[in-house]
Formats: C-alpha cells, sequence, structure tokens
C-alpha cells in the first residue's frame, strides 16, 4: 500500500491527536482502579470498626437451638432439685447408719 505525500501530511497531526486520546483514555482507566480500590479500602476499615451484626434469620435459628438447650437443661435440674428435696426431707428422719464415731476412719486391707 502506497502512501502519497498528502495523505502523509494529514496523518502524522491526526497520529498525535490519537495518542493523546489513546494516552487520556488509559490515565483515566488507572484513575478508575486506583479510585475503586481505595473505595474497598475504606469500606474494609469502616467494617473492621463497626460491631457485626446478626442478621435475624440467622439470630432467630440460634436463638431457638439455645432456648431448647436452655428448656431441656431446666427440665434436667428440676428432676435433680426434686430428688434432692426428697433427700433433705428424709435424711432428718433417717436413723444414723454409722452412731460410733470412731467407725468409717480406718480402713482394712488383706492381702
Amino acid at each position: 500500500m502506497n502512501i502519497r505525500s498528502i495523505d502523509l501530511q494529514v496523518l502524522i497531526p491526526h497520529a498525535t491527536e490519537v495518542s493523546k486520546i489513546q494516552h487520556t483514555a488509559n490515565q483515566q482507566t488507572a484513575s478508575q482502579q486506583h479510585d475503586f480500590a481505595s473505595q474497598w479500602q475504606k469500606i474494609s476499615q469502616d467494617r473492621q470498626q463497626q460491631v457485626q451484626t446478626i442478621n435475624q434469620s440467622e439470630g432467630g435459628k440460634i436463638k431457638e437451638k439455645k432456648e431448647a438447650q436452655d428448656k431441656r437443661r431446666d427440665q434436667g435440674r428440676t428432676k435433680e432439685q426434686a430428688q434432692r428435696k426428697d433427700d433433705r426431707v428424709q435424711l432428718p428422719h433417717a436413723p444414723q447408719a454409722f452412731p460410733d464415731t470412731s467407725l468409717g476412719h480406718t480402713i482394712d486391707i488383706k492381702t
């Protein structure tokens, strides 16, 4: 392909304009990426300094599970407490198994 001298005279000024436009576009892209990165960094720092909240859906599941565990624990406690109350009531009325205080303090071991 042959380029005539007149065409070359027209193309050279346009080439410099095109290079300026291309340089500006590259600068703009780099600038946008830098701005985007700085925004994410700011968001990250803000999130690190804030107290994280639990979504209600997650909180409900955890709460239900915890309530079920507490309920089972309380039921177990009430049974134990009832038995303890029964034991307390019976102890004062029950006769002593070892009336002699010297009994139960020594252990005889036979070999």
